[in-house]
């Protein structure tokens, strides 16, 4: 296979130019491309899968060829900044105050979210965004 040295060594300088640009408009319409590909593909596992198999009761499946199809609850979870301090206090007043380690871990504030909810424990949800959805995810065969 050519290297890139190869197949440009002795190309005009305006060429080169030419090639480049030629480049950058395949390289932004893949990447619209990916992008529409990826919106498709969240449509499928955020929504359709999890609706339908919500109405067959089903929880995940098993399909040859691909693997384990399953339901995960996954959450959104963020501080607003103008919450950021009322959200530190309840934390520390709670007992959760090692959770802050100068900022807060976005995954761990997550997970610790979710349990409080799981748990039954009150947290004041009006001082974050937290929006909660089903995701299906494939889960390769081995």
């Amino acid at each position: 296979m050519e290297t890139f040295e190869e197949k440009y060594a002795d190309m005009p300088i305006e060429d080169l130019a030419k090639a480049m640009q030629v480049l950058r408009e395949q390289h932004t319409a893949q990447k619209a491309k990916t992008g529409v590909i990826w919106a498709e593909h969240e449509f499928l596992s955020k929504k359709a899968l999890p609706e339908i198999m919500e109405k067959q009761g089903l929880v995940s499946f098993v399909l040859d060829g691909i693997g384990r199809v399953e339901i995960r609850h996954e959450a959104s979870c963020s501080i607003p900044k103008d919450k950021k301090e009322e959200v530190y206090q309840w934390l520390r007043e709670n007992g959760y105050g090692d959770l802050i380690q100068g900022t807060i871990n976005s995954s761990t504030f997550k997970a610790q979210v979710k349990k409080f909810i799981k748990d039954g424990e009150d947290f004041p949800l009006d001082l974050i965004n937290f929006n909660p959805f089903s995701n299906a995810v494939l889960i390769q065969a081995k």
